[in-house]
């Protein structure tokens, strides 16, 4: 599963419609302290949605609707992790910094 999708990959992935996930995208921007800034990319039919911002709010909807103050925190890794998003291995971009600091650690810089 893809870390972010758009409306038409998240209906089709969870088989219902674009206009539901366009209504759900809708109710999560209600909670911008629990899905901020990261959890959306882009704007109208081209916004795609953080995967595990989505599948949380799902998850939670009801709690959020009418205790917020019992809803479980947001957790975005654990969804990943669970949906085979992340990987349990560093990223190219991390072991490129290593590399870095290990030359220049060599160099004594």
């Amino acid at each position: 599963m893809k870390q972010y999708m758009n409306i038409k990959e998240l209906a089709e992935q969870l088989g219902c419609s674009p206009q539901t996930i366009r209504n759900r995208i809708s109710e999560m921007r209600k909670y911008p302290a629990r899905y901020g800034e990261i959890s959306f990319y882009g704007t109208g039919s081209k916004v795609a949605v953080r995967t595990a911002c989505f599948f949380d709010y799902d998850h939670n909807k009801e709690l959020l609707e009418r205790y917020p103050e019992l809803a479980p925190p947001f957790n975005p890794q654990a969804y990943e992790s669970e949906l085979g998003i992340t990987q349990k291995y560093p990223t190219a971009r991390e072991i490129a910094l290593e590399v870095v600091a290990l030359l220049k650690q060599k160099r004594g810089e």
